[in-house]
């Protein structure tokens, strides 16, 4: 099932590059980076599906939401910079 994803995802990013219009080379990597990973899902094996699933599940969660803000960053009490460093 994987695979018919994938050929969604393709399908959006050709009508996105033959659109054009602003921000359409995003549109366009988005769409080969969503079918990618759906194809690494269904043919990856167990690897591949935790992978896509990953993927998956931080797209629709946000990838914004992963890394502190700026405002969080500035705190001096900020766990990132204790466990990476600034």
């Amino acid at each position: 099932m994987s695979y018919l994803g994938a050929g969604i995802s393709v399908l959006q990013g050709w009508q996105a590059y033959t659109q054009g219009g602003p921000g359409y080379k995003g549109s366009v990597a988005k769409s080969g980076l969503d079918a990618s990973m759906a194809l690494v899902g269904a043919f990856g094996g167990p690897a591949g599906a935790i992978a896509s699933g990953g993927y998956f599940l931080m797209d629709t969660v946000g990838w914004e939401k992963l890394l502190p803000t700026k405002a969080e960053m500035d705190r001096p009490s900020c766990r990132f910079l204790h466990k990476y460093g600034k």
